[in-house]
This record gives structure tokens, sequence and C-alpha cells, in this order.
């Protein structure tokens, strides 16, 4: 599809029912003559993703974000334990953009990108995706690593900066353990920062959200744990390589003498190939309903539906029912066999600051009962009967395990 302004343009329907798209070559260098100035436009009604040379811009409602995609390399001269962060850093430039898959379902496009120079350099291919009545802007990041001692990092330029006033500061929270985590700015007196300057970033387990009193966006990250989150800027920034040659060194500022034996670890270079999986999600402000829709925007990208080939079928496809969990805020951590063979194990969490309640709907297979269980499966009540559906109650932060299986005949 052509459109004004644009060289190459793909609109994406809200919702239609059949796939076209073909899988990407990851060439690192695009080829001869292919250098050319190309807009690309993806689009599905929620966001319109524009890509060229000049950068990535999106927009989403009345909010538009310029330039919302960089890549940074920093000289890093720390060891595996502290970074040392020197100098300013460069930035990889676009050097071309390229329409990969055409929709209907799923419409992506390519990005090269590289260092200056033939030494050293740092290459990435990035494929950006957007599916079908998705605020999530999907980037699948395939890169090349020949540089020593230095931090690599993706830059999401978001709008969620501070407005001004006294109670105007943005709030960071990250994805744990046992749920989100509000981070709050660490102020730290200079003399208690002696032996250890406290870093800018921060641990986060699958995502971190930064929200205003008016907006909120949240990064999406695939096992890489190491986030910045500027309040003021409404820069969120993620750590895709730390190469590193020394386990330990006792010349950092930043971290007077060793923290563990000194040892060259020249594999923590990190060179060669990379890949990380990332998205970018706009939504409103910190709220239970923008918690759900994190979750769920979490999942599609790090469980995506995946089709396969059955064979010998011996019936035709049917429904097969499994158990449900209803709940606000309530998400299922494991459902499973038991220990000692006798029924099922269902998990949840309650990941919110308030006591819910819930209910696991199960399949109608026969008069079944259920116990409230520790985390070792250890019975913590009676067997109880089944109704319609099992409901519970769990309070903030709880895990909440149940044991089920069918009544003795």
């Amino acid at each position: 599809i052509k459109a004004p302004g644009a060289l190459n343009a793909i609109k994406v329907p809200g919702a239609l029912n059949a796939v076209n798209e073909r899988a990407p070559e990851h060439r690192f260098e695009p080829a001869a003559g292919e250098h050319t100035s190309t807009a690309v436009e993806l689009a599905n009604g929620l966001l319109t993703v524009t890509l060229t040379r000049e950068g990535v811009r999106i927009r989403h409602d009345e909010r538009v974000l310029s330039n919302v995609l960089t890549f940074e390399t920093s000289r890093d001269v720390g060891d595996s334990y502290t970074p040392a962060i020197r100098g300013k850093p460069e930035y990889l430039r676009i050097v071309r953009v390229q329409l990969d898959a055409r929709g209907p379902l799923r419409a992506s496009a390519r990005v090269w990108l590289r260092t200056e120079g033939k030494r050293n350099a740092v290459r990435i291919v990035a494929t950006l995706s957007l599916d079908a009545d998705s605020d999530t802007l999907h980037v699948d990041i395939r890169g090349d690593n020949q540089r020593r001692n230095h931090r690599l990092r993706v830059n999401f330029n978001t709008d969620v900066v501070a407005s001004g006033g006294a109670h105007s500061e943005n709030d960071v929270w990250a994805d744990a353990a046992f749920g989100p985590v509000r981070r709050p700015p660490l102020n730290i007196p200079a003399h208690d920062q002696l032996s250890e300057t406290v870093p800018p970033t921060m641990p986060m387990h699958r995502w971190a959200t930064l929200s205003s009193a008016e907006r909120g966006a949240t990064l999406h990250s695939d096992g890489l744990a190491e986030v910045e989150a500027n309040r003021e800027s409404g820069l969120i920034a993620l750590t895709l390589i730390r190469a590193v040659g020394e386990l330990s060194r006792n010349d950092l500022p930043e971290r007077p003498g060793h923290a563990g034996w000194p040892a060259e670890i020249p594999q923590a270079q990190a060179l060669g190939p990379f890949r990380a999986k990332i998205g970018l999600q706009l939504h409103g402000t910190w709220s239970q309903a923008a918690r759900d829709a994190i979750e769920d925007a979490n999942e599609a990208l790090l469980l995506p539906l995946t089709g396969t080939t059955m064979r010998d079928l011996a019936r035709p496809p049917h429904e097969v029912l499994g158990p449900q969990l209803d709940g606000v805020g309530l998400r299922q951590s494991a459902t499973t066999l038991a220990q000692d063979g006798d029924g099922i194990v269902l998990r949840c969490v309650n990941d919110s600051s308030e006591t819910r309640t819930g209910h696991w709907r199960l399949p109608d297979s026969g008069a079944l009962q259920f116990a409230t269980a520790r985390l070792d499966e250890t019975l913590t009540g009676a067997w109880q009967p089944i109704c319609d559906s099992l409901e519970f109650t769990a309070p903030p932060r709880a895990v909440v395990t149940l044991r089920v299986r069918r009544l003795a005949l």
C-alpha cells in the first residue's frame, strides 16, 4: 500500500483471520546499494509506528513519541561487580529500514544499525513487529559485538515526564519475585557512598513501568534484568551487554578495593552474536487496570501462541478444558500434579496490595474435593467438597496453594 510521503507503507486491520508473514533474514550489513532512505509505516488502529533512517516515531491516540528507539554504547572500565562508565555514549546510526511482514495479523519491519568505523564495530538488526489490536511494539534484536570494555543499551524515549509542581514526580515500578515493587529515588548522602557508589540502574524480572499522573509506559524484557528509568526525561534504558574482562579490580573510584578474586574472564567481553526480545507498551497511569494490561502484554511477548502440526488424529479437533482462575490481581503461578500422586496442585499469587477473592473453575469431571496447603504441598486444612467452583480469599501479596483430588469411592 502506498501512502503520501512514504516509499513503503503498511496498514494492519484491527482483526482478521489470516497470516501473511515471511521469515526475516538477519544480515548484519545491508547489501551494496541498499543504503537508500526509506520510510515504513506499521499501523493497527491503536499504534502507528513510522520508521525512517532518522529514527522511529510512535503515535498512540494523542500521544506522539519521536526518536523513541535508540541504541547506545559507552566505555565501561569496570569489572563484573561494578560498572564504571566513562565519557559520552556513542549512538548507533540507522543505515537502512525495510518492510518485512505485511499483515494482516502481524506487520513488521527491520532496521539496520551500527557504530561508526569498521574496527571494534557493534552491528544490530532490530525487527519491529506490531500485532492486530495490540498496544505493544515488539522488538527482536539480533546483533554482533566486536567491541571490548563497553556497555550496550537500548533506549526507549517515552513521553512520561514530570509536568511540574510539588506532586509531579513520576513513579517507577519494576516486576519482582512476588509482584511489582515501587522503586523510589535513592537519595544517598555522599559520605555513605565512600565505599561504593550507588548506580542509577535497578533490577527487574520481566518489566519496568514509568508512570505519571496522566500516562504510563512499560518496557518488557525476556531475561535481561538491568534497567534505568529517568523520571525527568522519560527515558527507559535496558542493558543488553556489559562487556568486561576482569572479575574484580581495585582501581575503581566507584568501589575502592577488590570485590572478589582478581582474575581475567575474557569470555565476559561477550564478543560475537547476541539476541534479545523486548517490547514497549503505552498505557494509562498506574492502576489495577493498567497492571492487568501489563501482565497480558507480557505473556503475549514471552509466551506467544504457536502453531504446530499434529499427525494421526483419531478424531476431529475438540475443546480441551482445564482449570481457569478468575479474580482481580490474581496470577496463576502453577498447575501441576501433586508430588505424592494424589490429585493436582493449583497455586496463585495475589500481587496487589489489597485482599482479593478468587475462583478456580474446574472442568466437569466428577466429584472433587480440595484442601489448602503449604508451598511444599503439606495440607493445612481438611478436605472439603467442591460445588460449582472453588472460592478462596488471598491476602495482599499472598501465595495461595490448593490441592484438588477426586472423592474417594
